[in-house]
């Protein structure tokens, strides 16, 4: 299984100038707005909107349709060809962390969708904001990425205080391989390691704010 790694500069300057055109000419002209967690559990993200989850701290839309198509036939040739040939596409999306929105905050978990292997691109922000995956921590830089397999790697971001206008500007480009391997990620291995990442996660977070601001589940 592909162990979590860094690229830099993944994208030409010319691919990250379209990029953002697509992506904040769809952020900026809308309205953030909140949907319940119990709607998007049954009804699934809608794609028409930008939801804000102020419990985490962010802003975020699926971007699989908002991504230009040479783009996106360029990040799938690459995980082709590079991790596995039977990868295929398995949806794309915007997060934009900042206090506007709440506190920003990602606690050690693994993700509950189907995919198998991610590149968490950063596009653009203004402050560093460390990610870890498996007790390893990576600080990206904008055009870098991170690779690695979500659902199947503990990851977090290490607890911060985001001032005013600071943000972080992710996509995640998802892809699935078609196979049922659970790589021996039981349930129950994931939750024991959930727990006890989180555990010692929620204590540094009530440190450094200082008070206990605390969602253990998410979406």
């Amino acid at each position: 299984m592909t162990k979590s790694h860094q690229l830099k500069s993944f994208f030409s300057p010319e691919e990250v100038a379209e990029l953002k055109e697509a992506i904040y000419g769809f952020f900026n002209s809308n309205e953030p707005t909140i949907v319940p967690l119990e709607t998007i559990a049954k009804e699934g993200r809608p794609t028409d909107k930008v939801l804000r989850q102020e419990w985490s701290g962010r802003a975020l839309f699926v971007a699989t349709d908002k991504i230009p198509q040479s783009i996106s036939d360029k990040i799938s040739k690459y995980a082709r060809e590079h991790y596995g040939e039977d990868l295929k596409p398995d949806g794309f999306a915007f997060t934009r962390y900042s206090n506007e929105f709440g506190v920003p905050r990602l606690a050690p978990h693994y993700d509950t969708g189907h995919s198998t292997f991610t590149i968490d691109y950063q596009l653009e922000s203004n402050t560093t904001w460390n990610l870890v995956v498996e007790d390893k921590e990576y600080s990206l830089e904008d055009n870098d990425a991170l690779v690695f397999k979500p659902s199947y790697e503990v990851h977090w971001r290490k607890p911060m205080i985001m001032n005013d206008g600071e943000y972080v500007d992710m996509i995640f480009f998802h892809f699935h391989d078609g196979k049922q391997d659970d790589y021996g990620m039981t349930k129950e291995i994931k939750k024991q390691t959930e727990s006890a990442y989180q555990e010692k996660y929620q204590q540094e977070f009530i440190d450094l704010h200082g008070w206990d601001y605390w969602h253990g589940n998410r979406l």
